[in-house]
């Protein structure tokens, strides 16, 4: 993961994960027809993104997003729709990174969840190592759970962001309850640099 684009390989896919918070609820609202319109343009006017997915929890919001290179996240970046946004931002935002409690008690387990969790790793050596665990993580889940729907794992240097989709909550329990993922919390203990990030989120789909 990285704040400056210039230390990706740009001929390749981008994937870029932001997470917003609101000062208000009528902020929120204002922030979720912001971000509606940003998705619509995303899908009608930049043939380079081929994921735009917004979600949201009370004043919490997660994007994700992916891009064929580094030319079309830059497209995006200067599009009207996005200038409004950040300038409105200016009022809308509490900070521009945030963190949630990672308790899935406090969403409707009977709906789709979705799940970043962000992790580093000490070493390289250790990051390798995280890569293959989660790797491992999403084999399984194509192959032995039938509620995941998203399981996308990316990198930047000890840095990793997955972004997971669940049927509902019994899927993600269970997905808990999987020989990998267990696998892999007895392995992070030596491999993690610090304690996991999990946040839930419902998706914003109009």
């Amino acid at each position: 993961m990285s704040q400056d684009l210039t230390k990706l390989i740009v001929n390749e896919k981008v994937i870029l994960s932001a997470h917003l918070e609101t000062k208000t609820e009528g902020g929120a609202a204002e922030l979720r027809q912001l971000l509606t319109a940003i998705k619509k343009r995303t899908d009608n006017a930049e043939l380079g993104c081929s994921a735009f997915r917004v979600t949201r929890f009370d004043k919490l919001f997660m994007i994700f997003e992916e891009y064929e290179d580094a030319s079309t996240t830059h497209y995006n970046f200067e599009s009207m729709a996005l200038r409004a946004f950040m300038e409105a931002g200016k009022n809308i935002f509490t900070k521009p990174i945030i963190e949630m409690s990672s308790d899935l008690t406090k969403l409707d387990v009977s709906e789709r969840i979705i799940l970043n969790a962000n992790l580093e790793a000490k070493t390289d050596e250790g990051a390798d190592d995280l890569q293959r665990l989660l790797l491992e993580i999403k084999k399984n889940t194509e192959v032995a759970e039938p509620g995941c729907v998203a399981f996308r794992v990316t990198r930047f240097e000890r840095l990793f962001m997955i972004f997971e989709e669940y049927e509902n909550g019994a899927a993600v329990n269970f997905h808990f309850e999987s020989k990998a993922f267990k696998t892999l919390i007895e392995r992070g203990q030596v491999i993690f640099a610090k304690p996991p990030s999990i946040v839930y989120y419902k998706e914003i789909t109009a």
